[in-house]
């Protein structure tokens, strides 16, 4: 996969609010919603080290990945929460087919985060179906510097009939722990069936765009408060004492921003009424 389709899938949102108070008309309001837009577009572009949208009218997007997407659009998280997916990649460069090893885009900038949850999407070839499902134990284990096995991640036992993409859950203290020590190099999945594995990796002979080992993490933005600090507002006009969170509904296609895979939609949200600014808030008055 291009590094451009690598950056499309780290992708993730900085929140910044914009204060109005309950005076602003309707005219108003629309002014604030699109600086409140602009910082959004800014933020993300930022976040991407990117000047401005990339053209992806060219780029093949995995089948696995875009259902992930959809699944990833469906749920709604807490706003302090970022979730990603890292594509994994081959340390070598194919220069080294003979350790099997996974290393993933952009690593370092998410590793240093608190991870919540954390996923690892593997695809397991067999060469034809078994009418029987057989037995397969599964292990995900730490591949350090000098090139031996460290940790073991996870042990899951599956009964397979056929080539498929699994998605193993693994806990977010257990892949920090990982990522914390200063000799790792990567993950390793063993999936051994009659001495051969079966888990497809970056050196894998099988591995393209549609069986690509990947990894998602659910990680806590550092220093962001959740919306649910405030209270959302009861109607856009109705006055309530304090602040309270208006919604506004962003739709990343309709902006141009059609290389966001998830969420295709964002509540942004807007400050309402008598708001302290934080840190992390910029501060518009009306």
């Amino acid at each position: 996969m291009s590094t451009r389709s690598n950056f499309l899938l780290s992708f993730g949102i900085f929140t910044v609010s914009v204060y109005f108070a309950f005076g602003c008309n309707q005219t108003c309001f629309e002014g604030i919603k699109r600086q409140r837009i602009e910082m959004l577009k800014m933020n993300i572009l930022d976040s991407l080290h990117m000047k401005s949208p990339p053209d992806i009218s060219g780029a093949e997007i995995p089948e696995h990945i875009k259902r992930l997407a959809r699944e990833m659009s469906e749920v709604e998280t807490d706003e302090a929460t970022e979730s990603v997916i890292l594509m994994g990649t081959d340390p070598s460069k194919g220069l080294d087919q003979s350790m099997l090893v996974t290393q993933f885009t952009n690593l370092d900038k998410y590793s240093s985060r608190k991870i919540v949850r954390a996923a690892l999407g593997v695809y397991l070839k067999i060469g034809a179906e078994f009418e029987i499902p057989v037995e397969v134990n599964i292990e995900v284990k730490e591949r350090l510097m000098d090139g031996s096995f460290g940790d073991t991640l996870l042990e899951r036992t599956i009964y397979l009939a056929k080539s498929t993409m699994l998605r193993l859950r693994i806990n977010g203290d257990v892949m920090q722990s990982s990522f914390n020590k200063d000799d790792f190099y990567g993950l390793t999945v063993i999936a051994k069936y009659d001495g051969e594995n079966l888990a497809v990796h970056p050196q894998s002979f099988h591995n393209n765009k549609d069986t690509s080992m990947f990894l998602v993490l659910d990680t806590i933005v550092g220093g962001h408060r959740s919306k649910r600090s405030y209270g959302l507002c009861r109607t856009a006009e109705e006055k309530q004492k304090g602040c309270c969170l208006q919604d506004m509904l962003v739709d990343f296609k309709e902006l141009g921003f059609d290389f966001v895979l998830a969420p295709r939609r964002y509540n942004a949200y807007i400050c309402r009424g008598e708001c302290k600014p934080i840190d992390h808030h910029v501060s518009i008055h009306i």
